[in-house]
């Protein structure tokens, strides 16, 4: 299981959704044992960061919304990152 994922299609509008969802910042809200809870990205970003735990071995991902109507992370991760992760052979 992964943590709260937050994409948006660029750098403005993922700044403007992480505001909203965690006012104080990640690092601040997610620090300590919590820290890399949160993933706040674009989709290549974001691709490189699943794809990482795909190569460690990581073969299902149940992501976490900080906001259930947050339809376009949604949308991305399923258009965009989803069908370029590849799962590697261990």
């Amino acid at each position: 299981m992964t943590g709260w994922l937050i994409l948006a299609e660029d750098e403005a509008g993922l700044e403007r959704k992480v505001s909203e969802y965690v006012p104080e910042g990640i690092e601040n809200r997610f620090s300590g044992p919590w820290n890399g809870f949160a993933v706040a990205a674009t989709p290549p970003q974001a691709i490189a960061h699943y794809q990482a735990l795909a190569d460690a071995g990581i073969q299902y991902f149940v992501i976490q919304l900080p906001n259930a109507a947050d339809q376009e992370t949604m949308r991305l991760f399923a258009e965009q990152v989803i069908p370029h992760l590849r799962q590697t052979n261990l």
